[in-house]
């Protein structure tokens, strides 16, 4: 014999448990979401160490946003471009060894490059284009901006404190030891930086196509 009052019991029985359960059925969804290891960099914060271009006046009118060359997280992300001299998309993402970024930041801070930070000045020129390396890690904070990079692709060109001038015959590493020395610093803090940062980009990764936020200056 059929009991409606008994089903209908049992269907409200049914009704409130179900109501009861669903937000501890989401808590795990929004646990793991939280704690998820592989968020996008964008939705972090800036990158510890970056290096980006900063093109001339002519080509930067047609462009949006800064191309980025590499950079890299306290966490050991990184992303990076496939040109290692103008930057920008096509990037790819991928991991390195976090202490590897650490152990340059500590050697760089054992020769007091972040306390001497501001003779570091920026070397190129009016609506030049030029590379920028920042780094932002906590109390460490260092910009480097110059030039050299793009000019001195040319066998013959050399850039110099006071500019870019040619060789005439004359060797690279001859002229620049004449150079004064905050300029020597500067360009051999530059090439450490620079060695070591693509001694940690991976050999092969997966596309990224997201933002990569430009630390604060």
């Amino acid at each position: 014999m059929d009991d409606p009052a008994g089903e209908e019991h049992c269907r409200q029985v049914a009704l409130k448990k179900d109501k009861q359960m669903k937000p501890l059925t989401l808590l795990p969804v929004l646990c793991a979401a939280l704690m998820a290891p592989n968020a996008r960099a964008e939705e972090t914060n800036a990158p510890a160490l970056i290096v980006y271009t900063v093109p001339s006046m002519r080509i930067r009118a047609g462009q949006s946003g800064l191309p980025v060359i590499a950079a890299l997280w306290s966490d050991g992300r990184i992303v990076w471009s496939q040109s290692r001299t103008n930057g920008g998309p096509p990037y790819q993402q991928g991991r390195f060894a976090p202490e590897k970024l650490t152990s340059l930041l500590d050697k760089l801070e054992r020769k007091n490059v972040f306390k001497d930070a501001a003779q570091f000045r920026p070397n190129f020129g009016v609506d030049a284009g030029y590379m920028t390396i920042v780094i932002a890690e906590g109390r460490r904070r260092l910009r480097l901006d110059s030039w050299h990079e793009f000019f001195e692709r040319n066998t013959n060109l050399v850039a110099t404190a006071g500019g870019i001038t040619t060789l005439q015959g004359a060797r690279r590493e001859d002229m620049l030891r004449e150079q004064p020395e905050p300029y020597r610093r500067l360009r051999n803090t530059w090439s450490e930086i620079r060695q070591a940062v693509e001694a940690l980009i991976p050999k092969t990764g997966e596309p990224y196509e997201g933002t990569i936020p430009i630390p604060a200056k």
